[in-house]
């Protein structure tokens, strides 16, 4: 799983593209991306993460409901994936314990694939958007725990969250902002604080099916010490006629807690 940081941009690059192709009745999509993502964070030692996302949605013109299931191939157990984001924290694949920032980080042992924890998604639209007109999104999510902590792949716990998404277009400008709070679950050996994020975004149709997004993400941290992530992303999507998209695009962390550099492609479809 790419962090929060990443997947939002996928995810917006997708919403742009298919703004204008609001579900008809009850549909079912699948979605599905694969990202690298490369960076210190707070360690010596530098980590790598492959992720692979396959997700079903259920929705209406007003409500859905997604599971998505990662697979992860990371090359230290640093990074732990906490709710929707990457997360620093030293707590797999070693004997000693949580690592503080700055130290070296954990044994990486070379690649290894975890399945990891899917997250469960449920979403109402009591406002639909227009030109001019924002709408407004409420969701609830909560990803459980199938990793073993000890991979430092996932927390061992449950998380759980909840978020707001509103966007608007003005002219040809597509306009978002998501805001989210996660309630991580304690790992063993580290206790993690909720945190919240915010990801605001401008898209615009470059013709021919094509759209372009920039975007800034920036959440609060969830262990004492660490700085707060943020990253300025980008991307471009596009329609496949009916239900389906591409989407390509990356990020840079603004933040030593945030992945120096992440790459995605992303997919869609319905039946």
């Amino acid at each position: 799983m790419t962090s929060r940081i990443g997947r939002g941009v996928a995810a917006a690059g997708v919403l742009v593209a298919l703004a204008a192709a609001p579900l008809r009745g009850q549909q079912l999509r699948y979605t599905g991306s694969i990202g690298w993502a490369s960076g210190s964070y707070t360690f010596t030692e530098r980590t790598e993460s492959f992720t692979l996302l396959n997700g079903l949605a259920l929705g209406g013109e007003r409500w859905s409901f997604s599971v998505t299931q990662p697979i992860v191939i990371q090359n230290t157990g640093s990074v732990t994936y906490v709710g929707g984001m990457q997360i620093p924290t030293g707590a797999g694949r070693q004997t000693g314990g949580h690592q503080q920032p700055g130290m070296g980080g954990t044994e990486s042992g070379g690649y290894e694939t975890v399945f990891g924890d899917p997250i469960l998604r449920a979403s109402v639209t009591p406002q639909r958007g227009g030109l001019g007109t924002p709408s407004l999104e409420l969701q609830i999510m909560a990803k459980a725990p199938v990793a073993d902590p000890a991979t430092g792949v996932g927390t061992g716990e449950w998380d759980t969250g909840a978020g707001v998404t509103t966007a608007v277009g003005v002219g040809l400008t597509f306009l978002f902002a998501d805001v989210a709070v996660w309630s991580p679950g304690d790992m063993p050996d580290l206790e993690l604080q909720t945190y919240g994020s915010l990801a605001l975004g401008v898209g615009r149709p470059l013709g021919g099916g094509w759209s372009g997004l920039a975007s800034l993400t920036v959440a609060s941290a969830m262990i004492d010490g660490l700085a707060a992530p943020a990253a300025l992303g980008g991307g471009l999507s596009h329609r496949l006629g009916e239900g389906g998209s591409l989407s390509v695009g990356g990020s840079v962390g603004l933040t030593e807690s945030a992945p120096d550099l992440a790459i995605y492609l992303g997919w869609s479809a319905s039946p």
